[in-house]
């Protein structure tokens, strides 16, 4: 049997998934977040990289690792899941909003939800964004085994004095094994939250990035992060389109939204600029639109003058709270922060 043809420029955002922010023309606008400039292209042209999930470790087609095993994996599941979203975005984009009400039916079956899950969890561990954690991970653990080694041989060195190198090769297959396996999981993880599709009746366009998945914690559970998969009270949005976003909420602290769950409701201008100023701050370098006359500041600013810059945070409060998926500590503190 013939070699599949190579695929040299790797996607870490799918392009099926980047086509439902495109204009009419098939074109998808792009912010830069460090230089501010704004320019139009096609999804191919974005959030992609040469040889992105390839390795040289193996060929063996019986491990995540082989030469494009990993493209291929993903892609198939984008195959899987890009039909669902399709069926979702002609449903709902132009529902009417009086008839987006708890007691419709579900939108998906459970195995569609299976599907979307995976789909979700391993989108949220396959970007440039997360390959450069895994690097810090394999740094950090790298310098700590070090440091044993050392103190067991009777060696002591100051930190500054310590130089660990992790090659490109094994941050790559350490990425490309932690995409599948923490994927998994993640996916597993999201198929247990309340699922609720809403649909964008604002005249403002939701927007998504190269870290499309973001996560909001709601509940602080220090000294543990409070937005991970299992973190109490998180909340897991995925933007499918400009008019629709899939947003799953941990089932234990949100049980006044079960009867939503499956289902779809209409979206508050509000909760559109909240989601956008969260895909700002959680994306690595480029936020996407179906046009180009926005800037990520006024994502926020323009429609919410009472916003407020402190440092390295924004605080919302006052009218913009309304309608917004609050827990009752955040309602009490009567106020929303964004840090970056």
């Amino acid at each position: 049997m013939s070699e599949l043809p190579r695929v040299k420029n790797q996607h870490y955002v799918p392009v099926a998934y980047l086509n439902n922010f495109c204009d009419k023309d098939g074109q998808l606008a792009v912010y830069e977040k460090k230089s501010g400039r704004t320019f139009s292209t096609t999804p191919k042209n974005v959030a992609a990289e040469t040889g992105f999930y390839e390795t040289t470790a193996t060929r063996d087609p019986t491990v995540p690792e082989n030469y494009q095993n990993l493209e291929r994996t993903l892609a198939y599941i984008e195959d899987l899941a890009t039909p669902i979203i399709k069926g979702l975005r002609t449903r709902l984009e132009l529902a009417e909003p009086k008839r987006l009400r708890s007691s419709n039916p579900k939108l998906i079956y459970r195995r569609e939800r299976e599907i979307l899950a995976t789909y979700i969890g391993i989108q949220s561990c396959r970007t440039a964004q997360d390959r450069q954690t895994t690097l810090q991970f394999l740094e950090t653990f790298g310098r700590l085994q070090a440091n044993v080694l050392l103190y067991n041989s009777g060696m002591e060195l100051r930190p500054e004095e310590l130089t660990v190198e992790i090659s490109d090769e094994h941050v790559r297959v350490e990425h490309c094994r932690q995409t599948l396996q923490h994927g998994f999981m993640a996916g597993q993880i999201l198929q247990r939250f309340i699922w609720i599709f809403d649909v964008n009746t604002s005249p403002f366009d939701l927007v998504t990035s190269d870290v499309p998945v973001i996560r909001i914690g709601h509940v602080d559970s220090s000294p543990f992060p409070s937005d991970g998969f299992a973190s109490p009270g998180v909340e897991i949005d995925l933007p499918i389109s400009s008019r629709l976003v899939l947003r799953m909420f941990q089932r234990r602290h949100w049980k006044a939204l079960s009867p939503w769950d499956g289902k779809a409701r209409a979206m508050p201008a509000n909760e559109i600029a909240l989601l956008n100023c969260h895909q700002a701050l959680q994306s690595e370098r480029f936020l996407f639109a179906r046009d180009n006359s926005w800037g990520w500041p006024d994502i926020v600013f323009q429609e919410f003058p009472d916003a407020r810059v402190h440092g390295n945070r924004i605080e919302v409060s006052g009218p913009f709270l309304d309608g917004l998926y609050l827990t009752p500590q955040e309602k009490k503190e009567a106020k929303v922060i964004f840090r970056w």
